[in-house]
């Protein structure tokens, strides 16, 4: 155990990088390998731009889903969502969910969603019981959000 703490004790320090090192590529200002790692993978993807996020799913799905969402929007929902966006979505955000229904296998184990959720004249009785005004515009949602695994 001595020898263990004696190591990291001695090169803790040593090892402690900064994130906004430019050389190193610095996400903070895309600048360095980290922009031509963002532009590399905006080409892959066919995208105008790709930023790199640090934090994992609750973050990105955070900095996504703010982007688009104000309050009262209404979300067509999947109820198999990470929780991540239920919290931004609806929590933090103030949208306001259309719910898919979803199927359940015998073992209770979430399914697909049905052929008829996606009939629109379905989606509007479900959307009249949120908003019967938005139910009647062309384009009612701001956002969809349907997960598959």
């Amino acid at each position: 155990g001595g020898d263990v703490i004696r190591l990291i004790w001695r090169n803790i320090f040593r090892a402690d990088i900064c994130n906004a090192d430019v050389d190193l590529g610095d996400l903070l200002i895309h600048e360095g390998p980290a922009m031509d790692a963002q532009k590399h993978a905006a080409k892959v993807f066919n995208a105008d731009k790709t930023y790199f996020v640090m934090n994992g799913t609750t973050t990105s799905n955070n900095i996504a889903i703010t982007s688009a969402i104000a309050p009262g929007d209404l979300v067509l929902f999947d109820r198999n969502n990470h929780k991540s966006i239920y919290n931004a979505a609806l929590v933090k955000d103030g949208g306001r969910p259309v719910y898919l229904e979803t199927s359940r296998d015998p073992y209770g184990f979430i399914g697909g969603i049905y052929a008829k959720d996606f009939d629109e004249d379905y989606i509007r009785q479900q959307i009249a019981k949120v908003d019967p005004e938005k139910a009647k515009a062309k384009r009612p949602f701001r956002l969809a959000v349907i997960n598959r695994n």
